[in-house]
């Protein structure tokens, strides 16, 4: 019962994030169509698209590693990987989520020192706070440890014999 509870809020949390991420992508492009149509047809280019779709990137950029982790889409190298029995994989996905969350917990506090560095400053051209767009940075990489954390939980459970909590990955069919 609390499995499929996990699981229904696992799948709204990713409905939030692609819904979220996809408006940011799609504000995105009416940008850069609109950087495009006034720079080649209307001969006055819009002087702030390159400084938002900038900013822009750097917030799908990071928001999108978290989902990436979720959804299992990353890039793997995994030839060598899987030449190991199933037991020691699991054992080696979990001490590889461990290091990489020590990591991204020194990248999340200079992420969070940098934010608010950057907190008050405003951006040249729209004026806009600066930290506004870099908490993504810290944001979006908490969100990749919760997710690491959740998968070297089921890698657990695994190699304890027992059904997985959270199954990263499974939605995305």
């Amino acid at each position: 019962m609390w499995r499929q509870t996990i699981q229904k809020i696992l799948r709204g949390i990713g409905l939030l994030e692609r819904i979220l991420l996809s408006i940011l992508f799609v504000f995105m492009c009416v940008i850069l169509v609109m950087q495009i149509v006034s720079r080649y047809f209307l001969n006055s280019p819009i002087i702030w698209t390159d400084e938002m779709t900038t900013l822009f990137q750097l917030v799908l950029a990071f928001l999108g590693i978290g989902y990436g982790i979720r959804k299992k889409s990353h890039v793997c190298l995994s030839g060598f990987y899987e030449k190991f029995p199933e037991h020691v994989q699991h054992l080696i996905s979990i001490a590889t989520n461990i290091l990489v969350i020590v990591c991204l917990g020194f990248i999340i506090e200079q992420g969070f020192f940098y934010a608010n560095m950057q907190w008050h400053i405003k951006t040249m051209t729209t004026r806009f706070m600066n930290g506004y767009f870099y908490i993504a940075v810290p944001i979006g990489l908490i969100e990749a440890c919760i997710y690491l954390g959740f998968d070297s939980v089921d890698h657990l459970m695994y190699l304890l014999h027992k059904e997985p909590v959270f199954r990263l990955g499974e939605d995305s069919k």
